[in-house]
C-alpha cells in the first residue's frame, strides 16, 4: 500500500488542522493559538458527554507538555473536561501519544508537532474558541447494555460476551414485539422439551420445605439475608466470630457467644473519635497537657508540673511530683480528648463571615477514618469526599514514633480524605479559631498521589487568609506540595489571582506511594519563613527546604490540605 502524503503532519504544523475553520483560535486573553503545537488528533467520547469536543487548556514547558480537552453540546459555552494528554519534555514531534480518559469511556491519541520546543499557554473557556473538527473528534452512542452479570454479584462481564443456556434454560436471540414495534432481544425460558406429562416447574425449583417461601406454608420462616448479606450458591452464609467463641444450644437451636473482654476493655478499645456531641466516659478529663513518649525510660530526666506524660507502649499515664514520675489511673490515648465543649463546637454559625468555630488544644492528631471527617475540616474550593483505600494506621493506632519521620507503618484499609475536584485547585481548612496557628507550629500530613486528574501533586495550605478589601473578598495562603508532575517539592504563595513559586526542590515522587509531610512558618524579621521535610513512610527519599517570603501581610491565617487539578487521598493530619 503506498503512501498518499509522506509531508502530512508538517502539513498541519503550518495551519489550524485539527481545529475547525469556525473556532477563532483566540485565547481567554486575545493571544492566538500556535498551529505548530498539535498537529493531528483523534478522540472519541460518549454523546452523553457533549456533541463536539474542544482543547481547554494547552502548557508546553521545559518539563512538560500538557493538553486538556472538553466536550460541550453547545460551542459558545464551557463543558466539563473528558481528557487530557501529558509528555514529559523531550516531546517527540510527529508521534502518537495516548490520551488519559477523565470520563468514562474516552479514547484517543495525539499528535504533536515541532512546536513542542518553544514555551507557550493558552487557557479556551468555550468551543467557539478550539472547536476540534468532526473528523479529528466525534462523539459516539453507547451500546444499549454496556455489563451483564448477576444479582448481588460484585463483578460483571464486558466486551464481547457469549451467553450460553444450560438445561433445563435455553437462551436465543429472537425478535420479540412490544406495543407494536419488533425489539430484537437474548430471551431467557425453561426447555419446552422438558414440559412432558404431569411436569411442574413450580414443584421442580422449590426448596428443601416444598413450598414457596413467600407462601409463608413453610415449617420455620426461612433466613433470605443477614444484615444484607444474601447466601452464595450452596445456599450458605458462613459466620465468623474473630475473638469470640460459639457454642451451640442444644435444644433449641441457635448460638451462645462468649467472649472474655471486659468492659474497662471494651470502653478502651472503642473510644469515639472527637468531635462529638457528648462527653467521652473512657476518659477522665484533667485539663493538663499531654505528651507521648515511646515508653517510661524515654522520659526527660526531670518533668514539668502540671503536665501528664503517655508511656505508649503500656498506654500508662504518669505525673512528675517533684522528684519521681507517679503513675496515675487515666486512661487516655489518641482519642481521649478534653470536653468537647471546650475543644470544637459542633452547632457553627455558618452565616458568620468567617464562622466562629471554637479553638482546639494542642497536640492535635486527625485522622480521616471516620464517617464524618467534615467535622474537622471545611472546603474552601473544589471538592473532598471520604473513600476507603490502604493507608497508614489511624491517630488510635499509631506506632511510639507516630511524630517521628523515620518511623515507617503497615497500610490497612480504612477512609481517607480525597480531593475530587480534579478540574481545578482543592482547598480544606481546618474549622479552627481565629488565630495565627499557622505560625510557630508543626504541621504533618500523610497523603498519596493519585491518578485521576490532569494533574499528579498534593500538600499543605498554611495561613489561609481571606480579607475584604474594596467590597471583594481576597483569599492569600502559602502552599508547600509534592509536585509528581513536575518533579519537584514546591513552595507556592497565592497572591489573591495566581500561584508565585518561591522555592523548588527536585524530587522524583511517584503515584500510589504515601509520603509524610511536615511543614511550619516562622517570622524572620520582616518576612515569613517556610520550612519542610519530606519522605516516604519509612524514612527513603528525604528532602527539605527552606524559603523566605517578603511582604507577607497578615500571618494570622489557618492550616489545611490543597492539591491542584489532582485526586489526592489524605490519610492524616497532625499540628503540634
Amino acid at each position: 500500500m503506498s503512501i498518499r502524503n509522506q509531508n502530512w503532519y508538517n502539513l498541519q504544523s503550518t495551519r489550524r488542522y485539527p481545529l475547525d475553520d469556525i473556532s477563532t483560535g483566540v485565547d481567554d486573553r486575545g493571544a492566538f493559538i500556535r498551529e505548530d503545537i498539535i498537529v493531528d488528533c483523534h478522540i472519541r467520547f460518549p454523546r452523553s458527554l457533549g456533541e463536539y469536543l474542544y482543547v481547554q487548556g494547552i502548557t508546553v514547558s521545559a518539563g512538560i507538555v500538557t493538553v486538556v480537552f472538553g466536550a460541550v453540546n453547545n460551542i459558545d459555552d464551557a463543558g466539563q473536561t473528558v481528557c487530557a494528554v501529558s509528555v514529559p519534555q523531550p516531546a517527540a514531534p510527529y508521534v502518537n501519544y495516548p490520551i488519559t480518559p477523565l470520563a468514562e469511556a474516552v479514547s484517543g491519541w495525539v499528535v504533536f508537532g515541532p512546536g513542542v520546543d518553544t514555551p507557550f499557554v493558552g487557557r479556551y473557556s468555550t468551543a467557539r474558541q478550539t472547536l476540534v473538527q468532526p473528523r479529528s473528534a466525534r462523539p459516539y452512542r453507547p451500546l444499549p447494555i454496556p455489563t451483564i452479570g448477576k444479582i448481588n454479584l460484585g463483578t460483571s462481564l464486558q466486551g464481547v460476551v457469549n451467553v450460553i443456556g444450560t438445561s433445563p434454560v435455553t437462551a436465543k436471540y429472537e425478535t420479540i414485539q412490544y406495543d407494536s414495534v419488533e425489539y430484537p432481544a437474548i430471551v431467557f425460558r425453561l426447555d419446552s422439551a422438558l414440559v412432558t406429562g404431569d411436569y411442574n416447574p413450580l414443584s421442580t425449583f422449590l426448596g428443601s420445605c416444598a413450598q414457596r417461601p413467600e407462601s409463608g406454608t413453610c415449617p420455620k420462616t426461612p433466613i433470605e439475608t443477614i444484615n444484607g448479606v444474601a447466601p452464595n450458591c450452596d445456599g450458605n452464609i458462613n459466620i465468623i466470630f474473630d475473638g469470640f467463641t460459639a457454642l451451640n444450644f442444644e435444644n433449641c437451636g441457635g448460638a451462645n457467644i462468649v467472649t472474655t473482654t471486659e468492659l474497662d476493655a471494651v470502653c478502651d478499645a472503642n473510644k469515639p473519635k472527637p468531635p462529638q456531641e457528648f462527653k467521652d466516659l473512657c476518659c477522665e478529663l484533667t485539663g493538663e497537657n499531654i505528651t507521648v513518649y515511646a515508653n517510661r525510660a524515654s522520659f526527660p530526666p526531670a518533668g514539668e508540673l502540671n503536665q501528664l506524660y503517655l508511656a505508649f507502649d503500656t498506654n500508662n499515664v504518669y505525673r512528675w511530683d517533684g522528684s519521681n514520675y507517679a503513675d496515675t489511673d487515666i486512661v487516655l490515648d489518641e482519642y481521649c480528648w478534653p470536653d468537647p465543649t471546650d475543644a470544637i463546637d459542633i452547632v457553627v454559625d455558618e452565616t458568620l463571615d468567617p464562622p466562629e468555630y471554637a479553638c482546639m488544644p494542642l497536640p492535635l492528631c486527625i485522622d480521616f477514618g471516620s464517617c464524618q471527617p467534615s467535622a474537622h475540616f471545611v472546603t474552601k474550593t473544589g471538592a473532598f469526599a471520604p473513600q476507603e483505600t490502604m493507608a497508614p494506621p489511624i491517630c488510635g493506632n499509631c506506632s511510639p514514633g507516630e511524630f517521628s519521620p523515620e518511623i515507617g507503618a503497615t497500610l490497612t484499609n480504612h477512609g481517607t480524605y480525597v480531593a475530587t475536584g480534579i478540574g481545578g485547585t482543592n482547598v480544606a481548612v481546618l474549622k479552627n479559631c481565629a488565630t495565627d496557628w499557622a505560625l510557630n507550629k508543626s504541621v504533618m500530613g500523610e497523603f498519596k498521589l493519585g491518578t485521576n486528574g490532569a494533574a499528579r501533586n498534593g500538600g499543605l495550605v498554611l495561613n489561609y487568609v481571606q480579607t475584604l478589601e474594596l467590597g471583594q473578598v481576597v483569599t492569600r495562603y502559602v502552599v508547600v506540595l509534592i509536585d509528581s508532575t513536575r518533579g519537584k517539592v514546591r513552595v507556592l504563595r497565592y497572591n489573591g489571582s495566581v500561584f508565585v513559586d518561591e522555592l523548588s526542590v527536585n524530587y522524583n515522587a511517584k503515584v500510589n506511594t504515601w509520603y509524610r509531610m511536615y511543614a511550619s512558618l516562622s517570622l524572620d524579621g520582616s518576612n515569613l519563613a517556610v520550612s519542610f521535610s519530606v519522605a516516604e513512610l519509612d524514612g527513603a527519599h528525604p528532602v527539605s527546604g527552606t524559603a523566605s517570603l517578603n511582604n507577607p501581610g497578615d500571618v494570622t491565617g489557618t492550616i489545611g490540605l490543597f492539591t491542584n487539578q489532582a485526586s489526592t487521598f489524605f490519610n492524616k493530619f497532625v499540628v503540634q
